[in-house]
């Protein structure tokens, strides 16, 4: 990312003391987003987050398209759960069954899911904050992507990073992906007027001032 692109982004916020490890925790954050997201769809305000792409000059663009979690509560959100545990055993058979080629799913720990059974809906979200590539599982995460849409199944597969995520080299991987990117900025965002803002010792606006240019010159 440029340097204006990262000016007062999340990163600056996960990165702010170094020596203090656990607060850019990417455990700690998961945590932090899902209990947000029940929160809000439970006092009636859901989580409604835009979604990015990486056009080809490696800036997030909107695509129109956001990711209402209204429909999320305590009992369908799991975080870092092993793959065989979010569906039932008949269900993860047909998940895990693929080609000799394909890439095994089955011990995979997905940072976020969320689920509905009675829709067939899931939104799966890899979760990043600094420090830590995408690129390990991306392929296995498509993978999964797929498989529940051929079982007809909604599945969305999303990545929560920073306006300035590192390694810059991800974003080339979420544009050759046409991956869906949320980014945490947008999350300070809706945190704003929500109870969870207490949570924190310092406001998170110089944090989110960045969403006001982030979007690429060249293809505006």
């Amino acid at each position: 990312m440029s340097d204006d692109v990262r000016r007062d982004n999340a990163t600056y916020l996960f990165e702010r003391e170094k020596s203090r490890t656990f607060f850019h925790c990417e455990g700690w954050w998961t945590g932090f987003f899902t209990i947000l997201a029940a929160l809000k769809a439970r006092t009636g305000n859901p989580l409604k987050l835009p979604v990015y792409s990486v056009c080809s000059h490696n800036y997030f663009t909107r695509t129109g398209e956001d990711l209402d979690l209204g429909f999320a509560t305590t009992a369908n959100t799991a975080t870092n759960v092993r793959w065989n545990k979010v569906f039932a055993p008949e269900e993860f058979r047909d998940t895990a069954r693929m080609p000799q080629q394909d890439i095994d799913v089955s011990g995979l720990m997905p940072d976020i899911v969320v689920r509905d059974i009675t829709t067939k809906r899931v939104v799966l979200i890899e979760v990043k904050t600094i420090g830590s590539s995408a690129k390990q599982n991306m392929q296995p995460y498509e993978t999964i992507e797929t498989k529940l849409r051929n079982l007809s199944w909604n599945a969305k597969l999303f990545y929560l990073v920073s306006a300035g995520h590192e390694p810059d080299s991800d974003c080339g991987l979420f544009r050759e992906y046409k991956s869906r990117v949320l980014l945490w900025e947008d999350v300070f965002e809706a945190v704003a007027d929500s109870p969870l803002a207490n949570v924190f010792e310092e406001s998170l606006a110089p944090y989110r001032r960045c969403l006001t240019s982030v979007s690429c010159p060249s293809c505006t």
